[in-house]
């Protein structure tokens, strides 16, 4: 939360210099949050997951540019055999969560990565 507040603050401070007369009700704007979250994405890309897991990183690297919701085939399809240890990782790291719709399992990348991995806010079935 540190870092999105930092960096919605100066995208909000940046603002107010390219246009001071600009007025508002509001201390931070909603494009000032948006802006900070992206930022905290993408330094949580390189200041966690690389640096801490590195050993993992061919299986985050799967998720790059990828979709934002997977099911089970998709899941196969990236991890092939070494889907369920691979999901499991991804899991246990927050990179990926469990969900369901209609009953069958699903996997979401969490908000906090979505950008930082660069995914698309798509459905990934096969």
């Amino acid at each position: 939360m540190i870092s999105l507040l930092t960096r919605a603050i100066q995208f909000q401070r940046d603002q107010f210099q390219r246009d001071q007369r600009g007025t508002t009700e509001r201390l931070i704007t909603g494009s000032a949050i948006l802006y900070g979250h992206d930022e905290m994405s993408k330094e949580k890309r390189t200041t966690y997951l690389h640096a801490e897991f590195p050993h993992k990183w061919e299986i985050i690297g799967k998720l790059v540019r990828g979709g934002t919701e997977y099911n089970d085939a998709a899941m196969n399809r990236l991890f092939g055999k070494q889907r369920d240890a691979a999901v499991d990782d991804l899991i246990s790291m927050g990179v990926l969560e469990r969900a369901a719709k209609d009953g069958k399992p699903r996997y979401r990348v969490p908000f906090l990565y979505r950008r930082g991995l660069e995914c698309t806010q798509r459905f990934m079935a096969t």
